[in-house]
């Protein structure tokens, strides 16, 4: 990453407007750089953001990788039953988003 992307990131990974956010990062093509920024969100702005980093066709195996381990997915893969109730189920929405797309 050049300084130009880092910068970017840094202002996308603070930007208070999510909309504005996810808006930009449709736009992103590369990777790495989507890679960085799920490395670094903030969890409990919650999945929207990382749903739409998911659906970006720039994301790859070690990225969706990256988001089910800072999802805590191997939660969902002990099948607890404490991991079935009703308030999860965006959790567990985006974690088969993951288990399906890689």
């Amino acid at each position: 990453m050049d300084e130009t992307e880092f910068i970017f990131l840094e202002q996308l990974l603070y930007h208070t407007d999510k909309a504005y956010v996810i808006s930009q990062l449709k736009n992103v093509d590369d990777s790495l750089f989507l890679h960085h920024f799920a490395g670094n969100y903030h969890w409990d702005s919650g999945f929207e953001v990382p749903t739409v980093i998911l659906d970006n066709e720039a994301c790859d195996l070690g990225t969706g990788l990256l988001l089910f381990h800072y999802a805590d997915g191997y939660r969902l893969v002990e099948k607890s039953e404490k991991n079935s109730a009703s308030s999860l189920r965006g959790w567990q929405e985006f974690l088969a988003k993951i288990l399906i797309n890689y």
